[in-house]
């Protein structure tokens, strides 16, 4: 079927043959058959030596996905074949190269197509919809925390001023505190101490949520939506 999307010239090929690409490593993941990942490999030069691409973002990530389907073929001893001519169609199966055909269940059932999101969507860049709204709630406890943080130290100023009130009264009287005053010091004090260590923690956290949130909204976008097939028990689903 990925193949069928391909040659229609009104779908965008790499879009295609992304998500047959990812069906390939799939399998080879979970048989451990070197066809798949030879398979995918091949897709992917082919791709590459066809050129069929919208921009040059679109091309080098195809050139990190056959980098890393050779990497992967040789870290497991798995010998392919070489990149095949420019534009030559994958070549048919043979008796001999039984183990290369990937098979696809009569139980493989579509569940899309969906419509992709708009320009104004938010997601629509590729930044996933998720890492969002993560971010944005960890910029909104940031926010509460800060404010957290400030009421400790208004709080914290008064606890102060409390003491000098009564050191000053009792300093203008000539006299020492009475024992009254000292509790109510004593107390004043400890409530000082104790927002302050308050502050300190309500502002560390400030910063690491604040600063977490930022990275997950700047963080790059991911590339372009493909074409999907998720390999499930017995079956294959295509989303789009």
């Amino acid at each position: 079927m990925y193949l069928e999307r391909a040659a229609d010239p009104e779908v965008h090929r790499p879009e295609a043959l992304h998500g047959a690409h990812d069906s390939l490593i799939a399998l080879h993941d979970d048989t451990t058959q070197g066809a798949y990942l030879c398979s995918a490999l091949e897709m992917a030069r082919d791709l590459l030596a066809s050129g069929a691409f919208a921009d040059e973002e679109e091309r080098a990530a195809w050139v990190e996905i056959e980098a890393r389907d050779a990497g992967k073929s040789e870290r497991a001893g798995i010998v392919c074949s070489t990149a095949p001519p420019k534009d030559a169609p994958p070549a048919p199966p043979t008796e001999d190269d039984a183990d290369a055909v990937v098979e696809i269940p009569a139980k493989a059932r579509a569940e899309g197509p969906a419509p992709l999101p708009s320009r104004g969507d938010p997601t629509s860049s590729g930044r996933p919809r998720g890492r969002v709204i993560a971010g944005a709630s960890l910029l909104a406890a940031g926010a509460g925390l800060a404010g957290g943080m400030a009421a400790s130290l208004v709080a914290r100023r008064q606890a102060d001023a409390a003491i000098v009130v009564l050191d000053g009264q009792a300093t203008a009287e000539g006299r020492a505190l009475s024992e009254a005053e000292l509790a109510e010091a004593r107390a004043a004090d400890r409530k000082y101490q104790g927002l302050t260590i308050a502050a300190g923690v309500l502002g560390a956290v400030m910063i690491v949520s604040v600063l977490t949130g930022l990275a997950l909204l700047a963080a790059p976008p991911k590339n372009t939506r493909h074409a999907r097939l998720r390999v499930q028990p017995g079956t294959l689903v295509y989303s789009f």
